[in-house]
């Protein structure tokens, strides 16, 4: 990734060998024909990693007079695909973002999508309209931000797949102890009303799991149907299968 970084910086500066600047990383001509130039390319990286090489402006703001004659900076336009993909670099090379969402720690973007135009490429063959990029869905547990790994998912997708019934502690999803009896408490959250769904009291944790499973299969059903994706479609199904279950494994991604 880095000769692929810096083909694209020294591409900026009027370079079109590498090896005419930095042949075999360490010589003279390499140290002192573009120091200052390198340098200031390397602060253009977009989170230190991304190259911005599309033809245009991604965001657009021009004066406007309000009504009481004071003039203010509005964006009058922004680029959809520089967002995504700028969102995507800060998840995965943003010191603030990993700080506040450590999950993320060891994701990271192939070195295709390091330049925004080939990410742009790639978004405009998507469904991505009121869709936000998900990149282990389609392959889960995925660290990766790729084009055979990522794909666009409509927000209740998200909340099914993250769902908080996944916070369970020491008992399968889905399943809590209820106190006042003693037994077992089966829920499952539901994308489409933005609530747990109560599904009874059972003498086992196996039992109630069971119901969640259940639920969570025809839920999967309904959910895959709002989805243009075939492989989402595919996966979703594949997820929460009553015939192949969930594996421990699986468990663990919706701890």
């Amino acid at each position: 990734m880095l000769m692929m970084l810096l083909k694209g910086i020294l591409a900026g500066i009027g370079v079109s060998t590498v090896n005419r600047v930095w042949p075999g990383w360490c010589s003279q001509y390499s140290v002192f024909l573009l120091p200052n130039k390198i340098k200031e390319m390397m602060k253009k990286l977009v989170h230190g990693v991304g190259v911005n090489d599309l033809p245009y402006r991604a965001h657009v703001y021009e004066y406007v007079t309000e009504n009481g004659g004071k003039k203010i900076r509005k964006l009058v336009f922004r680029c959809e695909y520089y967002t995504a993909w700028i969102n995507m670099l800060e998840r995965c090379y943003s010191k603030k973002f990993l700080e506040r969402y450590p999950s993320y720690i060891g994701t990271s973007v192939c070195s295709e999508w390091v330049y925004a135009s080939a990410f742009k490429k790639w978004m405009e063959q998507q469904d991505w309209q009121g869709k936000s990029l998900d990149k282990d869905i389609v392959v889960p547990r995925s660290k990766l931000y790729s084009p055979d790994t990522c794909a666009f998912v409509l927000q209740a997708t998200n909340t099914f797949v993250i769902a908080s019934d996944a916070i369970r502690g020491e008992y399968p999803i889905g399943v809590t102890l209820h106190k006042l009896t003693g037994k077992y408490r089966a829920r499952c959250q539901n994308p489409f009303i933005g609530e747990n769904e109560y599904l009874g009291l059972f003498s086992t944790p196996g039992e109630a799991h069971e119901a969640w499973r259940k639920r969570k299969n025809e839920l999967a059903q309904l959910v895959a149907a709002t989805e243009s994706d075939t492989r989402v479609v595919e996966a979703l199904k594949r997820r929460y299968s009553l015939r192949s279950g969930i594996n421990e494994l699986e468990k663990k991604d919706f701890q």
